[in-house]
């Protein structure tokens, strides 16, 4: 089943039982100017050139890198894992300074979009309630509105995905090695 998102017009692949690459950032880590930057550059709007440009820049740990404190990676991670073999199978997973990946395996009467909204919300909540502390001052929206998603059409797509997932800080210069990463399942991963 597909879906417009009409936020951000993406279209998402919602198919139950199949692999979902995901990702989605903090709403500080990609101002609006910097995409409008590149726009103008680029009047073809290549949406792989345009997607490369946007996870560079994401890897340069842009914003208020909110995941970046370990409090705040774990809160994520815990709730990835929370309904995991529940209402999907969690395969890959890293938490960047400021944008998520993971892969998981959907089930059937879970959507997507409502397995992503909970995560999101929830985190948001909570990362909120840390930041806030006994501060009266209302925090910003953490998350971007929407988030990206990439059906995996076979294994090997599927071994790509997890490979990168799993040494994207290692290209991001976050770390030397991917099992040095502490917010990535780089070394509880066993293989599909």
């Amino acid at each position: 089943m597909n879906r417009i998102n009409t936020r951000s017009r993406l279209v998402h692949c919602d198919l139950p039982g199949t692999y979902q690459a995901i990702t989605y950032r903090l709403g500080d880590a990609l101002p609006q100017e910097v995409i409008r930057t590149w726009e103008r550059g680029h009047p073809a709007r290549d949406s792989l050139q345009k997607r490369q440009y946007i996870e560079r820049y994401l890897d340069g740990s842009h914003g208020s890198c909110l995941l970046k404190h370990p409090v705040n990676a774990e809160i994520v991670i815990d709730s990835w894992k929370y309904n995991h073999g529940k209402q999907y199978d969690l395969i890959a997973y890293v938490v960047m300074p400021n944008h998520v990946h993971l892969v998981i395996k959907t089930y059937s009467n879970h959507p997507l979009n409502k397995i992503v909204h909970s995560w999101k919300s929830y985190t948001a909540q909570v990362i909120n309630n840390h930041i806030r502390c006994g501060q009266d001052a209302r925090t910003p929206r953490i998350w971007q509105r929407g988030y990206w998603d990439r059906m995996i059409r076979n294994k090997r797509h599927l071994n790509v995905m997890i490979d990168y997932i799993h040494n994207n800080p290692v290209k991001a210069f976050l770390c030397l090695q991917a099992k040095d990463w502490p917010w990535s399942s780089v070394n509880e991963f066993s293989g599909i």
